[in-house]
């Protein structure tokens, strides 16, 4: 992954993160959050905060991932952000956002596999 890729994906990992955030705060404050559920709110923004600056890795691992089954064609055309389907990136990034942590260990597993293949 290069740096370019990564800030190209970030911006949506904070957009994403960033509303969900936002969303949660709103409701904290006019009380639509149940109240068991208040002390568990840190928790939730703690993980948003870091799935925000680690969702170009799942994105990445995700993609690397899913060319394996589908063609690169495929997923650019109807799963990226530069593709003509909006909805299903949607899905992609609300996944990815869900599954920062698997997919972070996923990556961390490609990347090291593709640098031993490149020594």
């Amino acid at each position: 992954m290069t740096f370019r890729y990564y800030l190209r994906h970030c911006l949506w990992g904070l957009v994403g993160c960033g509303s969900l955030v936002y969303n949660i705060l709103t409701d904290l404050k006019d009380g639509k959050i149940f109240p068991s559920y208040i002390p568990y709110i840190p928790y939730v923004a703690a993980y948003l905060a870091i799935g925000a600056v680690a969702y170009p890795f799942a994105y990445y691992a995700l993609e690397i991932s899913a060319q394996k089954i589908i063609p690169k064609k495929s997923w650019d055309r109807f799963f990226s952000d530069t593709g003509s389907s909006r909805n299903l990136f949607l899905f992609v990034l609300m996944f990815c956002i869900l599954f920062i942590v698997p997919l972070l260990a996923l990556y961390f597993c490609i990347s090291k596999k593709h640098n031993k293949l490149q020594t």
